[in-house]
Protein backbone atom coordinates (compact mmCIF):
# COMPACT_ATOMS: atom_id res chain seq x y z
CA UNK A 1 0.00 0.00 0.00
CA UNK A 2 3.01 2.20 -0.42
CA UNK A 3 1.85 3.39 -3.85
CA UNK A 4 -1.46 5.00 -4.78
CA UNK A 5 -3.86 2.43 -6.22
CA UNK A 6 -2.35 -0.46 -4.26
CA UNK A 7 -4.88 -2.65 -2.47
CA UNK A 8 -4.68 -3.81 1.10
CA UNK A 9 -5.14 -7.48 1.89
CA UNK A 10 -6.55 -9.37 4.87
CA UNK A 11 -3.17 -8.87 6.55
CA UNK A 12 -3.62 -5.08 6.54
CA UNK A 13 -7.26 -5.36 7.68
CA UNK A 14 -6.27 -7.57 10.63
CA UNK A 15 -3.38 -5.22 11.44
CA UNK A 16 -5.79 -2.26 11.47
CA UNK A 17 -8.30 -4.15 13.63
CA UNK A 18 -5.49 -4.95 16.07
CA UNK A 19 -4.18 -1.37 16.07
CA UNK A 20 -7.66 0.08 16.68
CA UNK A 21 -8.67 -2.77 19.05
CA UNK A 22 -11.96 -3.17 17.24
CA UNK A 23 -13.70 -5.60 14.88
CA UNK A 24 -13.88 -4.72 11.20
CA UNK A 25 -16.75 -6.16 9.16
CA UNK A 26 -16.55 -6.06 5.37
CA UNK A 27 -19.29 -7.11 3.02
CA UNK A 28 -19.26 -7.80 -0.69
CA UNK A 29 -22.30 -8.40 -2.86
CA UNK A 30 -20.99 -10.41 -5.79
CA UNK A 31 -22.87 -10.25 -9.09
CA UNK A 32 -25.56 -12.92 -9.22
CA UNK A 33 -25.50 -13.60 -5.47
CA UNK A 34 -28.78 -13.37 -3.58
CA UNK A 35 -27.20 -12.11 -0.36
CA UNK A 36 -23.96 -10.27 0.40
CA UNK A 37 -21.02 -12.10 1.94
CA UNK A 38 -19.78 -10.80 5.30
CA UNK A 39 -16.22 -11.18 6.57
CA UNK A 40 -15.39 -10.23 10.17
CA UNK A 41 -11.83 -9.45 11.23
CA UNK A 42 -11.01 -9.35 14.93
CA UNK A 43 -7.93 -7.96 16.66
CA UNK A 44 -5.17 -10.48 17.27
CA UNK A 45 -5.09 -9.48 20.96
CA UNK A 46 -8.46 -9.93 22.65
CA UNK A 47 -7.67 -7.74 25.66
CA UNK A 48 -9.38 -4.35 25.80
CA UNK A 49 -11.31 -4.80 22.56
CA UNK A 50 -13.84 -2.02 22.07
CA UNK A 51 -17.52 -2.73 21.48
CA UNK A 52 -17.38 -0.55 18.36
CA UNK A 53 -17.36 -2.26 14.96
CA UNK A 54 -16.22 -0.64 11.73
CA UNK A 55 -18.38 -1.62 8.75
CA UNK A 56 -17.00 -1.39 5.21
CA UNK A 57 -18.47 -2.21 1.80
CA UNK A 58 -16.11 -3.77 -0.74
CA UNK A 59 -17.35 -2.45 -4.09
CA UNK A 60 -14.86 -4.53 -6.03
CA UNK A 61 -12.84 -1.40 -6.75
CA UNK A 62 -12.45 0.14 -3.31
CA UNK A 63 -13.82 0.17 0.23
CA UNK A 64 -16.59 2.54 1.29
CA UNK A 65 -17.74 3.13 4.83
CA UNK A 66 -21.19 1.90 5.71
CA UNK A 67 -23.26 4.63 7.29
CA UNK A 68 -26.22 2.56 8.45
CA UNK A 69 -26.58 -1.11 9.37
CA UNK A 70 -30.04 -2.67 9.68
CA UNK A 71 -31.11 -6.23 10.37
CA UNK A 72 -33.76 -8.29 8.67
CA UNK A 73 -33.07 -7.01 5.18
Amino acid sequence: MERSGTWGTEVEVIALATLLKTTIAIYYHSPGAKVPLWHHYSPLCSDAVTSICIYLHNTGNDFNRVKTVTSGV
